[in-house]
């Protein structure tokens, strides 16, 4: 018990401490009013440091039962002390209002059209379509997006009222009157209060909306219609609000090379653009010791690398952390977390809920969560529950089990019970009895009285700069440093690829040997030429799994909003070119140097310079179909046909003007024919062949050339072409990777 008091303690100490230094800061002499009566001004914020949470001791009913009772009294007082902040004009508060987005049912028209084969079926007779009173709604809905009219900056360190929430998402399914409706209601009149400092806990059953209000409140909701209010300090969000408002997701989505330092430093330096090198690894240095990982800073944060290569690491648990770690280093007001729990044991998950827990107590943040069956140790750390239930909150506030018994059926939690398990329990009991919507609307007849109390509540007013973003060049600059290391990092990706350079170069040399100039060689060289291209086109295969988990990461931290797509596209690429220049440079030194190519500076060059835009080029393309699928087995599928296609019409297997008439022309869209075309001018034009007998089928290079067509090609022609489709496919890839395949919440 008596930790359980330093826990509230600690709550009381850093509320008083706040009213202090705001008391400082604005000159503001409160001395005696409300905040007196409870000595603020005796309190000292090193106490915070003193005390430790712990709750491993917490399972008895009588402690839960004294807990409730004592922590009703310090929630009650906080009350008045936010009423004596906000009366003295130095309280802030957060709204959301009027946002609103609305997005059409695509799938309207077909589940009408199923549902009057269905009533066929059974004999139903259906509306006749032009009856005044039809069954079913027709119209279409039109999307509408409403910007907030006020751009205004928000106050750190916050509370938060949210006002009757709606947000409507696309149906796949009936009405209970048997409808079909256009929009299905998610959420309907979510109304709710969160204060400074506050861990709260959002419960209710799978499906009933809790990561729906989470994604609003946070800003990151991307479909369906929303509206209602969120005001933050009595202002409308503005483009300072990413910077006060974090966000954890349930899957930690991490760079599995990169250490706990190296990931929080990488955001420090995206996010806190106005900070130098010093102050962003003093931040660093803060938060690992925030979130208690100290010893690990310079551990990987492991796992599985793309290629099935398993890197060492962290726990569930600490990746989870670091992961806190990541929304903490801009020092936010308001966190939001999706379960953070999940997927961990219990001891991990109680190791998770503290770190936040002590973000409440020592920093005054704002923490906000999704949480579903935790443990009583965990229970206990809310100061805070709301429920909601079928998309309707039916609580909010701090005496959940006093409020359950004082309904209709009395529920009662049984003594050696989990308070969450109860919740939950009682939350399916009411969804099925007929008590569901009455509960729900005494609820919100209860709760609109308060709102308005708390809408005549004056803003605190106080200018904040505006969020500052990073240069395109400098993300540009943080990107590219992460990427190489984590290249050099994987082994099984640039050893892979630079041996697979290798045994390639050495594999061409010992088939086909020392060449010459003679006759029975120029099949070889032609040959040759055509499966180096082949294959250099074939190599970017081997990381389509490479290229799909760099899109999740990117599709997560572009969530956060750090960077901008295009650097993040640019530095992709630039590592890409960098591999694919060592692969080329390995491969063209041994084929040349033991095969015997056309020996002079200038073809090696050309030769070389070719093979390496075919592989980039090669890149570049699935790196644009991974981007547009999303999916491996898909880029797979449609890389190998465009590829082989390329293959087939490039020129060697069949010469141009051999070609049939009715496919011929796909040579002429097809960019490896272009580089097959400049790299045989590069070998056989001007090249003189020997004859050993009377009759010579090419008595020069020239003839060669002329035998597939190639007569009138010129290698300046064929390094423009080239970097045009190179150009076409790195402009595809960004389109794709900008506006496909975004995270849809």
């Amino acid at each position: 018990m008596e930790e359980i008091i330093s826990i509230n303690n600690n709550r009381n100490n850093f509320n008083s401490e706040s009213v202090t230094n705001n008391n400082n800061i604005e000159n503001n002499n409160i001395e005696n009013n409300n905040i007196e009566n409870n000595n603020i001004e005796n309190n000292n914020i090193e106490n915070n440091n003193n005390n430790n949470i712990n709750l491993e001791n917490l399972s008895s009913s009588s402690s839960l039962e004294l807990y409730n009772n004592y922590n009703n009294n310090i929630n009650n007082s906080l009350t008045n002390l936010n009423s004596s902040l906000i009366a003295n004009n130095i309280g802030v508060q957060v709204i959301f209002e009027n946002i609103s987005y609305k997005t059409e049912n695509r799938n309207y028209k077909k589940q009408l059209k199923d549902e009057k084969k269905r009533k066929k079926k059974l004999g139903m007779e259906r509306s006749d379509p032009t009856d005044p009173n039809p069954s079913y709604d027709v119209e279409s809905s039109t999307p509408s997006i409403q910007t907030p009219q006020s751009r205004s900056s928000i106050i750190p360190k916050n509370s938060l009222n949210i006002s009757k929430i709606d947000q409507s998402v696309n149906p796949q399914i009936m009405t209970n009157n048997g409808k079909i409706e256009k929009e299905i209601t998610i959420l309907s009149n979510v109304s709710g209060i969160i204060e400074k400092g506050e861990m709260v806990g959002l419960f209710g059953p799978s499906g009933s909306g809790k990561s729906t209000l989470l994604d609003i409140l946070a800003n990151r909701k991307s479909t369906g219609t929303i509206t209602g209010k969120i005001l933050v300090n009595g202002k409308e969000i503005g483009d300072a609000y990413k910077k006060y408002c974090s966000y954890v997701t349930q899957e930690e989505i991490l760079l599995q090379t990169s250490t706990v330092e190296e990931t929080l430093k990488f955001h420090a330096d995206l996010r806190l653009p106005g900070s130098n090198e010093q102050e962003k690894w003093k931040i660093v240095e803060q938060v690992i010791k925030d979130i208690g990982l100290t010893k690990k800073a310079k551990s990987k944060i492991g796992g599985i690398l793309p290629g099935g290569m398993m890197v060492k690491g962290l726990s569930g648990g600490e990746k989870k952390r670091v992961s806190i770690g990541c929304a903490l280093v801009t020092n936010p007001s308001l966190v939001f977390l999706d379960e953070p729990t999940s997927g961990l044991d219990s001891l991990n998950a109680l190791k998770v809920m503290k770190v936040l827990m002590n973000l409440t107590v020592t920093k005054g943040v704002t923490v906000i969560c999704s949480i579903h069956q935790p443990r009583p140790e965990i229970y206990h750390l809310f100061n805070k529950i709301m429920i909601i239930l079928k998309g309707r909150m039916i609580y909010c506030g701090n005496d959940v089990l006093n409020y359950f018994s004082s309904l209709p059926n009395q529920y009662q939690c049984p003594i050696h019970t989990n308070p969450a398990d109860f919740i939950l329990d009682t939350c399916h009991e009411i969804s099925e009895s007929d008590h569901c919507e009455e509960i729900s609307e005494s609820w919100e007849t209860n709760w609109r009285d308060n709102m308005l109390a708390v809408s005549r509540i004056q803003p605190f007013n106080r200018s904040i700069e505006p969020s500052k973003t990073c240069s395109l060049l400098y993300q540009y600059k943080i990107l590219v440093k992460r990427n190489f290391k984590d290249f050099f990092r994987n082994s099984s990706a640039y050893v892979t690829r630079l041996s697979g350079g290798f045994m390639i170069g050495l594999l061409f040399s010992a088939c086909f040997g020392t060449l010459s100039s003679s006759q029975e060689d120029v099949l070889k060289i032609s040959g040759i030429l055509f499966f180096l291209i082949a294959v250099l086109n074939l190599i970017p295969f081997t990381c389509i799994t490479l290229f799909i988990s760099n899109r999740e990461i990117f599709n997560s931290e572009r969530a956060s909003k750090i960077y901008h797509s295009l650097p993040f596209y640019l530095s992709s690429i630039t590592t890409e070119a960098f591999i694919q220049f060592l692969v080329s440079l390995i491969v063209s030194i041994l084929v040349y140097s033991i095969n015997h190519l056309r020996w002079n500076f200038s073809s090696f060059f050309i030769t070389y310079f070719i093979l390496y835009l075919i592989n980039l080029l090669s890149d570049l393309y699935i790196i644009a179909i991974s981007n547009i699928t999303g999916k491996s087995d898909l880029t797979f599928i449609y890389g190998t046909t465009i590829s082989i296609t390329f293959l087939l019409f490039m020129g060697h297997l069949v010469p141009v003007k051999q070609l049939p008439k009715s496919f011929g022309w796909i040579h002429w869209i097809n960019p490896l024919y272009y580089g097959y075309a400049t790299v045989m001018v590069s070998q056989f034009k001007d090249y003189p062949l020997e004859c050993p007998s009377d009759f010579c089928q090419f008595p020069n290079g020239n003839d060669v050339l002329k035998f597939y067509g190639l007569e009138d090609w010129t290698i300046s022609k064929g390094i423009g072409i080239l970097i045009v489709w190179i150009c076409f496919f790195f402009v595809s890839g960004y389109w794709a990777i900008s506006k496909l395949n975004k995270e849809k919440r």
